[in-house]
């Protein structure tokens, strides 16, 4: 079937955050669309958190849903604890640096990165603190979403995060 440029059909999600409840519900949803046969008439996403996990993990990993599906699934069962120590030291080290108190959800940061973005167990930490996991992580794999978005391969995805009390985006 052939359609001109006017009756194309152009599709824009926004996903919710809320950890992996919303990176797997994320990943329901696009699964969803590409057996109704519209994910290809996606033409932007957005994500909060959780589904910007989902999004810029499927966008990098080059795999197609289902395959995703099943990769993020088994990364989703990695232990906290088997992250190396040094690493976490390291993610500590980072916060003392910029003057910041560590927390909980700098280690929960850094499983994620590892589990969802990281090719392997070392994080390479950006300059700005508040950008620690996704410079570490996505810095390496941002021109192959280039690659991949241009060629109309993946939608264009914003992946945004919260700082909840703090009103601040980073």
């Amino acid at each position: 079937m052939s359609l001109t440029k006017e009756e194309m059909l152009e599709v824009n999600f926004a996903f919710s955050g809320g950890g992996a409840r919303a990176a797997l519900g994320t990943i329901g949803f696009l699964e969803g669309a590409q057996e109704a046969g519209f994910l290809d008439c996606i033409m932007a996403t957005a994500g909060i958190a959780g589904s910007t996990w989902a999004l810029a993990s499927w966008i990098s990993s080059g795999l197609d849903i289902p395959q995703f599906r099943e990769f993020f699934i088994k990364r989703l069962s990695i232990s906290l604890i088997s992250t190396p120590l040094r690493v976490k030291n390291t993610v500590i080290l980072v916060k003392f640096c910029y003057e910041q108190p560590p927390s909980i959800v700098d280690l929960y940061g850094n499983w994620l990165a590892n589990a969802f973005l990281g090719k392997n167990l070392t994080l390479d930490f950006g300059v700005d603190a508040n950008l620690v996991y996704l410079a570490s992580t996505v810095k390496n794999d941002l021109p192959s979403q280039v690659d991949r978005i241009s060629a109309a391969r993946y939608p264009f995805s914003v992946y945004t995060a919260i700082q909840e009390g703090s009103h601040e985006f980073f």
